[in-house]
Order: structure tokens, then sequence, then C-alpha cells
């Protein structure tokens, strides 16, 4: 992952922990959201969805669409179930402890965890014991004239 794309996500997640939006303040969209169940292995709570603007290199401003949610993976008799990215995401294990198949790498994940998913990437998850919670920050660059 290139440094400023890695100095970027960290930068949100301090500013959204915050309360903060860079930019000029122009963010749209907030919501909280939940969709799924636990029946099915997995439900997310949608935390916000809207635009950011973040400053380039050059001092440009450049509109993100961040969108933040709170995944709950339930061990569903230790069926994994799938995430997939449609975005650049981070993902952060806020409790639990699972394993994770991105790529077809197998890692075991626990608590205070960060790692990256490329867009276009599946992740498969397979929760250790009751349940786990995992974070996730997409952003992608709103193309102009969309």
């Amino acid at each position: 992952m290139p440094r400023h794309c890695a100095l970027l996500i960290a930068g949100l997640f301090c500013w959204m922990a915050l309360g903060l939006v860079p930019g000029n303040g122009a963010a749209t969209g907030a919501s909280t959201m939940i969709v799924g169940s636990p029946v099915n292995g997995l439900a997310y709570i949608q935390r916000f969805d809207g635009i950011v603007q973040m400053h380039t290199v050059s001092g440009a401003l450049q509109p993100l669409q961040v969108v933040i949610r709170d995944w709950h993976v339930f061990n569903n008799h230790r069926e994994p179930v799938q995430i997939l990215a449609h975005a650049f995401t981070v993902a952060h294990l806020v409790s639990g402890a699972v394993t994770t198949v991105i790529g077809g790498q197998r890692v075991e994940r626990r608590p205070n965890g960060y790692w990256n998913l490329p867009p276009g990437a599946s992740m498969t998850i397979t929760v250790k014991g009751e349940a786990a919670i995992i974070e996730t920050v997409t952003s992608e660059p709103v193309l102009a004239g969309t």
C-alpha cells in the first residue's frame, strides 16, 4: 500500500474518532443503519456514509466517498462468512478473535489489529469464539461528473 494512502486512512480514523471531518467541513450523508441478521452470521451497523474533502499534496481538495461500518460477525456453527470490498478498505478488529482469508492468504487476527483490502477483494471470516466486531473504513475518490 502506498505510504500516502496509509497516512490518509490513518488520518481518517483519527478524525472520525474525534468527531471531526477533514477539509472545509464539507461532509454529507452521516447515517446509522443496521443491516443483516445474526441468523445469517453477519450484520453491520453503518456509522457513516458520505463525502469528505481531503487536501492532496498539492493543496487541492479531493472529495472522497467514505463508508464506516461496524460488522458483527457471529459464530454460525463455525461456518465462515464473506465481506466484499468494492473500494480500498481498512479493517480493524475491535473485539473477538477471527481467521481471515484474503487473496488465498490465511491470517489469525487478534483485537486491535489493522489490515487492508484492495478494491475488489473478498475477505472470508471465521470467528474463533462467540462473535467478533470488525470496523471497516472504505474510501474511494469521487470522480468529476458523478
